[in-house]
This record gives C-alpha cells, structure tokens and sequence, in this order.
C-alpha cells in the first residue's frame, strides 16, 4: 500500500469599492446587535471586509492505493477576514429595532478617514526613517529596526486603503513605503545574532533551530544564552511535563544582561512521561517557530 498526500495554502488580497448610496463622498455600513455598540463594531467589521479581505483556500488530497485498486480524495476550506484596519468614527443615520435586536445604518465621510489615514503614514514614515538612521548592532539596534518593521507592516495595510480612498494622493505614499522599505532590507544586514546553548539536549535542539534565523551569526553583535529546564510529575492518569525555556540577552561589547525571557509550557501524556516531556518540548519549539525572534525575546 502506498498514500500520497498534499496540501496546499493559497490566499488572495482583494479589495472591493463599495459605495452605496446617493453620495459618493461617503461610505455606507450597516450594523446589527442588541446595542448600539455592539451594532457599531459590527459594522466596522462588515466595512473592513467589504474594502479589504484576505481569502484563504486550503485544498488536500489523497491517493491511497490498496490490493483492492486506487482510492483518491480531495477537500477544499475556504475562509475570508479583513485585515486589521482602523475605521475612525461612524456617524449614524438611523436605526430600526424589532425582537431580534437593533438594525442601525451609518456612513463614514472618505475625506475625514483619508486625512487620518495620511497623517498616520506621515507619523509613521518619519518614525522609521528615525529608528533606522544610527542603527547599531547591538539590543537596542534590534528593538529599533523591527519597531521599524512593524510600523511599515501596519502602513502597508493603511496604505491600500488610501489606494482605495484616493488612487492619486496614496501614490507619493507609495514612493515614501518603497524608500524606507529598501532602507531596511540596507541595515538588516548590520544585524547579527550569536546563540549558545547550555549543556544539555533540548538546548541544543532550540540552538539549531534558531541559528537558521536570517539574523544568526558566529560572531553577532547580540549574543542570546539558552538554557532549559524539566521537570516531571503525575497528575491524575496523566503523565505531566514542565518546560521551561530561559533566553538570556547580552550586547557583544558588554557583560552585562540587556533582557531576558522566561517561556514555561506544560505537555500532558497518558502514555509516558517521557511522551509528556516530548509534547512539552513541541510547544515550546511552536511558540519559538511561530514569531519573530524579537517577539520571542521582548
């Protein structure tokens, strides 16, 4: 017998212009709930989605072959949600309510969301191009260049919805993103990362785990220590492990500790402590695989 099987993870931007109603000045969005409140943020929420949504398809298939011929499967999910996108105030226009709760309608003036929009950018350009002039390899060089980072990730979004509000202002924005963008992909290679282990055996299991970061580096210019402990008991049928992971951060030039971080799981096993200690560690590998190294580390 011999099983193929695939999986596959697409996901489409699409942005849609929805403005209903007489004035095209305005969007317009209905939102329902028991409260105005709750109407209020469901609105948010349908606008957001109606402007800019992400799909994600996830399709697998099978081929499974037996002494009885060729079985084959496929499956596909699909999901849609907005991205995170901040919506100033809406202004109500009315609203019905009936048994099942409140109806209330609202609109949103696109030049007051395009001013806002475009002070945010203009904040957040000229904090990045701060942050990433006197880059240092050292901690405080690594902390500046990924706050860098996340600003240009939230300005990204911002600003596809200035390019939905108004084509011609979000280009000269456009030209702003692709200059500090190319500026940080300049200093990230200023940053490097040393990472020793102590002595034992998941250390050096997370140490070849993140010394395949595109930061690490022999001789870095932050060196992060790892150290892990376990500890092993019972609680009733189950075996139960806690994981413990310490990374402690130092600037290369100094011997004193810069910061440090403490992540502790627990891993639960009815066949084994040894299987608990095992589901602990995947945690642990999970929470280190999923984030950045700067979000590991803050």
């Amino acid at each position: 017998m011999f099983r193929v099987l695939s999986l596959s993870l697409a996901i489409s931007l699409i942005s849609i212009k929805i403005y209903a109603g007489v004035d095209s000045g305005y969007l317009y969005a209905s939102g329902f709930g028991d409260a105005e409140h709750v109407a209020l943020k469901d609105a948010k929420k349908q606008l957001a989605l109606n402007l800019i949504s992400v799909i994600e398809v996830n399709e697998k298939s099978s081929i499974v072959k037996t002494s009885h011929g060729v079985d084959s499967s496929f499956s596909q999910d699909s999901s849609i949600h907005s991205l995170p996108i901040e919506i100033p105030h809406l202004e109500v226009l009315s609203h019905e309510c009936g048994e099942k709760g409140c109806e209330y309608r609202y609109r949103l003036s696109k030049k007051t969301w395009q001013k806002q929009v475009e002070h945010d950018l203009t904040v957040s350009y000229q904090t990045a191009a701060i942050k990433l002039k006197n880059l240092n390899n050292n901690w405080r060089g690594v902390k500046d260049y990924f706050h860098a980072e996340e600003l240009m990730t939230k300005s990204a979004v911002q600003l596809d919805v200035l390019g939905i509000l108004d084509s011609d202002a979000a280009q000269s924005y456009r030209a702003q993103h692709l200059q500090i963008s190319e500026t940080m992909n300049a200093k990230r290679e200023m940053l490097s990362i040393s990472f020793v282990a102590s002595n034992d055996a998941f250390s050096h299991q997370i140490h070849e785990l993140l010394s395949h970061h595109a930061f690490a580096s022999n001789h870095g210019g932050i060196s992060v220590y790892i150290k892990t402990k376990s500890q092993q008991g019972r609680q009733g049928k189950d075996f139960v492990a806690k994981q413990s992971i310490q990374l402690k951060v130092f600037d290369s030039n100094s011997s004193h500790m810069v910061t440090q971080k403490v992540i502790t799981v627990l891993g639960k096993s009815q066949a084994s402590s040894a299987a608990a200690k095992h589901a602990a560690e995947q945690k642990i590998i999970k929470k280190l695989t999923n984030k950045s190294i700067y979000s590991v580390l803050i």
